[in-house]
């Protein structure tokens, strides 16, 4: 619920709301028991990362609106020596995963008044892209249709600026890769028990501007 400390501008008024964020990103899928001991620690470290979020929004009334949310989560990791399939070498991980969506929101109260809650809930794009090494340098990419959903918790500062608390959940999985290794590609299909969850959760500190 908005909590009001001050006279509210009229609420019909601010339609628009533009919001930036970033922050921390934690991945929740389970690591591989098949898993040489020295790559446990490494894949651990890769399941957290950096992310940051851009959403667009448009309400024709106080309580129900409809946006655009693009999100990005990015992370690394490097092994100057491991061994694979008999052969020694380096391994690293560059991977980047970026949404794009339409969203509907909806808000307790409106943005004018000094707190604000919003959940948005988005079914979109995702895309997967990982610049690897392990032992030989190849590209893995990939996409599917991902779920996200978003809480959000807006403290007003001046009329057209708040600061903004939001954890976000994105639900997706992938079923197949395409590999690039030099000039050669190929696609790889992957077996139900070897699908690729991409099932992430957002914690992030952001700037709203409303119009």
């Amino acid at each position: 619920m908005c909590l009001v400390t001050r006279q509210p501008v009229d609420a019909q008024e601010e339609r628009w709301r533009f919001a930036l964020q970033g922050g921390y990103g934690v991945h929740l899928f389970k690591l591989e028991e098949s898993l040489p001991a020295d790559w446990v620690p490494y894949y651990r470290a890769m399941k957290r990362g950096w992310q940051e979020s851009a959403d667009f929004q448009y309400f024709p009334g106080k309580h129900l609106g409809l946006g655009l949310r693009f999100a990005q989560f990015q992370t690394s990791n490097h092994m100057d020596s491991t061994s694979y399939a008999g052969y020694a070498g380096e391994m690293e991980d560059d991977l980047r995963i970026r949404y794009a969506g339409p969203a509907l929101w909806g808000r307790v109260g409106s943005l004018n008044q000094s707190n604000c809650l919003s959940l948005g809930l988005s079914v979109g794009y995702v895309a997967y892209w990982n610049e690897k090494i392990l032992i030989e340098e190849f590209l893995l990419e990939g996409s599917t249709i991902g779920m996200s959903l978003d809480l959000s918790w807006d403290w007003r500062i001046n009329d057209r600026w708040a600061l903004g608390l939001q954890g976000g959940f994105l639900t997706a999985v992938l079923q197949e890769f395409k590999l690039t290794e030099g000039n050669r590609t190929i696609d790889l299909e992957l077996s139900p028990d070897a699908y690729q969850g991409l099932s992430r959760l957002d914690f992030s500190l952001g700037l709203r501007f409303v119009l």
